[in-house]
């Protein structure tokens, strides 16, 4: 379906201090790639990873002394990273809603609804904090970064239960008509048997 490759993709870009995110990116775009075939706007996703992947690469570069992370253009960098995943965490919300209201799943929609505000105020601190001077606040907005991270990872391993594909449901639907029809038949034969089996003492 894609959604556990995109944990798996998420989280690793969550340790993006060390890199994980030239791994998480990738695997976040082709897990959205496959979700693209419940909703063609998870395409949008995959792009959006994929862009996102340059932030990991500045990151190893850094690490290793080949661009000065001090630098402007360094910053700079880090800051439009935040609205690029600010972007792709719209997207992903909008494309959930959506299958929600399709599917008539309003505790989805609400879930989905409230998790995207959360992630904007979070990533509107982050944004805000690197245009002020906002000194002795890096712990509140490390803090505000692993919470929405949580959040959302939590999110999407519900969304891995909740979502399928359109060949899932119809294989679904399929085995519970077989289910139905075998109860159905074992119904048919008890029946039949009680019938025999009064006649017989009414004989």
């Amino acid at each position: 379906m894609g959604f556990g490759i995109i944990i798996l993709g998420y989280i690793l870009t969550l340790l993006d201090t060390f890199g994980g995110g030239i791994v998480g990116c990738p695997l976040m775009a082709y897990g959205f790639y496959r979700a693209s075939r419940v909703n063609s706007r998870f395409g949008i996703c995959s792009i959006i990873s994929l862009i996102s992947l340059y932030e990991p690469v500045l990151q190893v570069m850094a690490i290793f002394k080949v661009i000065n992370s001090e630098s402007t253009a360094f910053s700079t960098a880090h800051l439009v990273s935040y609205f690029v995943k600010l972007a792709l965490i719209f997207t992903f919300y909008t494309c959930v809603v959506e299958i929600a209201r399709e599917g008539k799943a309003e505790k989805l929609e609400k879930g989905a609804m409230l998790r995207l505000y959360f992630n904007c105020a979070a990533f509107g601190f982050m944004i805000i904090s690197a245009f002020a001077d906002l000194s002795g606040m890096q712990l509140f907005i490390n803090i505000a970064y692993v919470v929405a991270g949580v959040i959302n990872i939590l999110f999407l391993w519900d969304c891995a239960s909740k979502i399928t594909t359109r060949e899932q449901m119809t294989k679904d639907r399929l085995a519970l008509k077989r289910i139905d029809d075998e109860e159905r038949k074992k119904k048919e034969k008890r029946d039949k048997k009680a019938s025999l089996s009064k006649n017989s003492s009414g004989k």
